[in-house]
């Protein structure tokens, strides 16, 4: 079902999507009574963090009840760590055995965050329900996809086959592309940095009530699984700009449209809320604790630099390049297992840039006309026109 949104932002397009999932083949039945599971890892396109390959390389931790895990007494048969020494051709096995009774198999990626050298923390509550609290790298390459699978098995239907865990995604992707829609041939866009700014940096994650090889799940209900991810009045405000500096400046030339994220892949995130409260109003002034893409550029016309100019404010200036700053788009929330891709259409003329983040002043003349639709589990693309 789409859900068209219209919205007038400068310089910005956005598109969302998730591919199908990947499955793990059963080569091999068992016959030993022994618990043994099959793993698939459910993708996103340009995705990076998890995948089948790293899951079985670095492994996930593993929790098995006699009953659903938030349930009152409710009985745990085994917890353990399961790495790539578990792993076999035809699943993952375990020291333990079936019981004439239905299991419950919660798993998640990674097994543990250490909270050392930016790398981000998660917490494990096992005294209320197994809650996990999570908070995101600051660097992009420290970012793990925190991914979770849930089913049940019994000796009857899964003694043999084994048990399907489907790893889906409880983070939202974020990616920015920039497109040079220039109209004169030597007009160059180049990116030394990028930010999102704003962005919430940690919530607490119930694992899921229902089977996550399950097409029910395809409805995205993860997302409502996260609580605590909002902001809040004091403290930190759960808030975090997180920014990426290029060693190299990336080059965009006139026609042509590139990813600005650079190597170490894109944006993990806490699904969030962008409510019009939370939007950031460029008319209004500086963006203060509102969520908002910045780019550190420099706008070139032959040899001759557009952007910065000389009447760019210093607080905006690094060296010979300069911050510009564009909202999110209200209404357009992260949810769990989606990637958001969002697009921003320089169209250089001299002496215009983009909205500038210290006071909001709107510099640049061609503001873009933003159609969003959104679909769940299905690539789509959208259209934005001068």
């Amino acid at each position: 079902m789409k859900n068209p949104i219209f919205l007038t932002l400068a310089a910005s397009t956005l598109l969302l999507g998730l591919a199908a999932c990947q499955t793990t083949e059963l080569l091999d039945q068992r016959q030993d009574g022994k618990i043994n599971l099959r793993t698939s890892v459910n993708t996103a396109t340009k995705a990076v963090g998890l995948s089948t390959d790293r899951l079985k390389s670095e492994g996930f931790h593993l929790a098995v009840f006699e009953g659903k895990i938030a349930d009152a007494n409710v009985v745990k048969y085994f917890e353990m760590d399961m790495g790539s020494d578990q792993f076999k051709e035809d699943g993952y096995y375990t020291p333990y055995f079936w019981e004439d009774r239905t299991l419950h198999f919660y798993a998640w990626y990674p097994k543990s965050i250490d909270a050392t050298a930016g790398s981000g923390s998660m917490t494990v509550d096992a005294e209320n329900g197994y809650a996990i609290t999570y908070v995101l790298a600051d660097d992009v390459a420290k970012q793990k996809d925190f991914s979770v699978a849930y089913n049940t098995g019994t000796k009857e239907e899964n003694g043999s086959s084994g048990v399907n865990m489907n790893f889906r995604h409880a983070l939202a992707q974020v990616e920015v592309v920039v497109n040079n829609g220039s109209t004169l041939p030597d007009n160059t866009v180049i990116i030394k940095a990028i930010k999102v700014g704003n962005a919430i940096k940690r919530g607490t994650f119930t694992m899921p009530v229902y089977p996550t090889d399950d097409v029910v799940s395809e409805e995205n209900r993860l997302t409502t699984m996260w609580r605590d991810n909002a902001r809040t009045t004091s403290g930190d405000k759960n808030i975090q700009t997180y920014t990426i500096f290029h060693e190299s400046p990336i080059t965009i030339i006139k026609g042509q449209q590139r990813s600005v994220m650079g190597s170490n892949g894109n944006w993990m995130m806490i699904p969030q809320e962008n409510t019009a409260e939370q939007q950031w109003n460029p008319e209004e002034g500086g963006a203060g604790e509102k969520m908002y893409i910045a780019l550190l550029v420099k706008l070139m016309q032959g040899s001759a630099t557009v952007y910065p100019s000389a009447n760019t404010p210093a607080e905006d200036t690094v060296g010979d390049y300069a911050w510009t700053a564009v909202p999110i788009p209200a209404g357009v929330s992260l949810e769990s297992g989606k990637k958001y891709t969002l697009t921003l259409t320089f169209i250089i003329n001299t002496g215009n840039a983009g909205n500038r983040l210290s006071d909001g002043k709107e510099v640049l003349s061609h503001p873009i006309k933003l159609v969003v639709t959104t679909d769940d589990w299905v690539e789509v693309a959208n259209e934005s026109s001068l």
